[in-house]
């Protein structure tokens, strides 16, 4: 089986980016192979062969799922804090009504 210019996302035969290479887009630097590592926990071994990348649409849903994560764990860590200020909102609230109970009974 040739391997040169497949893509080892989709399979796709074309022209392909070095999966291990590092790219500058937007300014900012990206390596595919620590892209995928990072979002999926998946680590694609070139062993040795310069032929197997990664080709454009890969990269576009790369980044958009790379993105995705980002928001996500951005979302929760916001969302932990909403909870956290609800919870001392309602303890003090709680705490509030408690000392509002026992100064009325005496």
């Amino acid at each position: 089986m040739e391997v040169v210019g497949i893509c080892r996302c989709c399979l796709a035969q074309g022209l392909n980016k070095d999966l291990h290479s590092s790219y500058l887009w937007l300014d900012k630097k990206e390596n595919y192979a620590d892209m995928l590592q990072q979002c999926f926990s998946i680590t694609l071994t070139s062993n040795g062969n310069k032929a197997a990348g990664i080709c454009d649409n890969c990269i576009k849903t790369l980044r958009t799922s790379v993105t995705f994560k980002q928001q996500v764990l951005h979302a929760d860590e916001e969302f932990q804090k909403l909870l956290q200020n609800v919870d001392k909102a309602f303890q003090q609230s709680h705490c509030w009504a408690v000392a509002s109970s026992h100064a009325e009974k005496d």
